[in-house]
């Protein structure tokens, strides 16, 4: 590889050539043209409580030894910072077991590295930084995390105290990281899949994951509404499961496969990076999940009867949230198909996202069942009209059973000529009255005009 005009072989370990270990099973080399010292920024990251940084060879997001202190155990995916000697990691002999076979004299390289004047040396074993006396006696006092060279305390005294040092410190960093939450890095309108690959919010992916979210969030609703109702009490278990199993989903679509169509439209925003067979049995859906749906709807169809025509999206709540849990889910299904045809996710998805829209249907008119409402059901009783089944069966009660539409429309016909008949005739007789009693009122003024002429 040439570098500002040279050759460096890739074998040279070097400040500019480092290697870095992804959650992948293969080891990428970079070279970078300025010098960077990883443990700085790795040191740097952790004194700042940091969780991440980012790599400035690559700019990928890289975990500190917080990170993986905070979560408990080796994730078995050749972290570069692993705290926990790559114990997880499958056919890779840990360092640990590198340490047994040679064990380290770190008296007499602490020793080397006061007689240098250095502030601190290199743990063969695990490549991390440990302080001398030297450091510890500019700070003046002891840090209470236990470490190896104090020179403050006994060695008895710092074995009872690392522990307790250790899981304080610890607590603190969670106490912090968990108060933030905002990163900044998807300020620029990208965001992170889970096999580290960045892509625009607003593709195929992030808008499959972001339809799932809203219907976990509608649910949510559904099932607050629910537990203020004792009588739906039985499909609490059944709600909180399904708000899990999308998490699932979720967590599926966030970690793609490869594209198979690379040549189709809208290609270039499904992810370009494989997952690894860690990340793939971490994701996988089980198929389990969709037969245990449909026994719930076969359950509750049996308790139903059968519908003759479309239900409307009416009634008292959970009902109504019900409905919109469907739809959402209906376009849930609509983003989830784009991936499944590009083969970056795979169908069992889909089939279950199809058939938990079903349930839902049948989970709405189950809540009606369950409090004895009636279902409003959509009829179309003429060309012309639309209405509800249940107003026109009260409509219908004043209609004659043995009576034709001819007949009672001629009486309503005729019912109408009587009105209009009877309206023309007490017109006529309030004209005439009103016209008898203005000629005796003139008649009247003009004798009282006469008789004080004469007088």
């Amino acid at each position: 590889i040439f570098v500002s005009g040279r050759v460096r072989p890739l074998q040279a370990p070097a400040k500019s050539s480092h290697k870095i270990h992804f959650s992948m099973s293969k080891t990428t080399t970079v070279n970078i043209q300025n010098d960077i010292d990883i443990e700085d920024l790795h040191t740097k990251a952790c004194e700042r409580g940091d969780e991440t940084y980012i790599d400035p060879a690559t700019g990928f997001t890289v975990f500190t030894r917080i990170a993986h202190e905070n979560r408990g155990s080796c994730c078995g995916m050749r972290c570069r910072h692993c705290p926990y000697d790559y114990e997880n990691v499958p056919g890779k002999k840990s360092k640990a077991q590198k340490k047994e076979s040679a064990p380290i004299d770190y008296e007499a390289l602490h020793s080397k590295a006061c007689a240098d004047g250095k502030t601190r040396y290199k743990d063969p074993a695990t490549g991390k930084y440990i302080l001398t006396k030297i450091a510890h006696r500019r700070r003046g006092r002891c840090c209470n995390t236990g470490c190896r060279h104090c020179p403050y305390k006994t060695d008895s005294d710092t074995e009872s105290s690392t522990s307790n040092a250790v899981e304080v410190k610890a607590s603190i960093r969670r106490r912090k990281r968990r108060g933030i939450v905002y990163t900044k890095r998807g300020d620029k309108g990208t965001s992170q899949l889970f096999t580290g690959e960045r892509q625009s919010k607003d593709g195929v992916i992030f808008e499959a994951l972001g339809t799932v979210d809203e219907l976990n969030a509608n649910l949510g609703c559904v099932r607050s509404d629910i537990l203020e109702d004792d009588k739906l009490s039985e499909l609490t278990e059944e709600i909180e499961t399904i708000i899990a199993w999308l998490l699932d989903v979720g967590s599926h679509i966030a970690t793609p496969r490869l594209a198979a169509n690379d040549n189709e439209v809208g290609a270039a925003s499904i992810a370009k990076r494989a997952p690894t067979n860690e990340q793939l049995n971490r994701s996988t859906f089980d198929p389990k999940r969709l037969k245990k749906i449909e026994a719930w709807i076969d359950l509750k169809l049996n308790k139903l009867t059968d519908l003759t025509s479309f239900v409307l999206p009416c009634g008292s709540q959970p009902v109504p949230n019900l409905h919109v849990c469907r739809t959402v889910c209906r376009r849930a299904e609509r983003r989830i198909v784009s991936l499944v045809k590009f083969g970056t996710c795979d169908d069992i998805v889909l089939k279950f996202i199809n058939r938990l829209s079903d349930y839902l249907f049948v989970l709405a008119r189950y809540v009606s069942f369950l409090r004895n409402e009636t279902e409003m059901v959509y009829s179309s009783k003429s060309r012309s009209q639309r209405t509800v089944a249940k107003i026109a069966s009260t409509k219908s009660k004043n209609v004659p059973k043995n009576g034709s539409t001819k007949k009672i429309e001629a009486k309503r016909k005729d019912s109408a000529d009587k009105s209009r008949v009877e309206i023309i005739s007490q017109s006529r007789y309030h004209w005439l009255i009103t016209t008898v009693l203005t000629h005796a009122f003139v008649a009247l003024l003009a004798f009282i005009i006469g008789l004080s002429w004469e007088s």
